[in-house]
């Protein structure tokens, strides 16, 4: 019985380090890649790899949502015109970024977000990028 308990110790520990919940002020801010932890294995992506790789995620306290990157690719450069004048919003429960507008249902993009120790972490909805962030401003 005393191991089931050091087990579920150990789990619930490892949860609340690993697992630990954002508050939208936590957003807020400007955000760069420190460091991509997940990338995926088709080369067609490279361009999208590269442009969110080195962009630049703002999410100010208003609402409004700006990226920008200084990757050029005429590929990438359609992800960065969905992206233009669009706004975010915070799923708790999900711990999710959605963006987009009433319009589309803040539909364009997803971004799942999590804290790991004390480094935040975006995966990008669709395409299997995971990005370790760096707070910028």
């Amino acid at each position: 019985m005393s191991k089931f308990l050091t087990l579920i110790s150990i789990f619930f520990f490892a949860c609340q380090l690993y697992g630990q919940r954002i508050s939208e002020d936590e957003i807020l801010g400007s955000w760069s890649v420190k460091r991509i932890t997940q990338k995926p294995t088709n080369p067609d992506m490279e361009p999208i790899l590269a442009g969110f790789s080195q962009g630049t995620f703002k999410f100010h306290s208003v609402g409004d949502f700006e990226f920008t990157t200084s990757f050029e690719s005429e590929l990438f450069e359609e992800v960065v015109e969905m992206l233009r004048n669009t706004k975010w919003k915070f799923d708790h429960t999900e711990q999710l970024i959605r963006i987009g507008g009433e319009e589309d249902g803040f539909t364009v993009m997803g971004i799942y977000i999590n804290k790991v120790s004390e480094s935040l972490h975006f995966q990008i909805d669709e395409g299997g990028l995971k990005f370790e962030m760096t707070r910028t401003k």
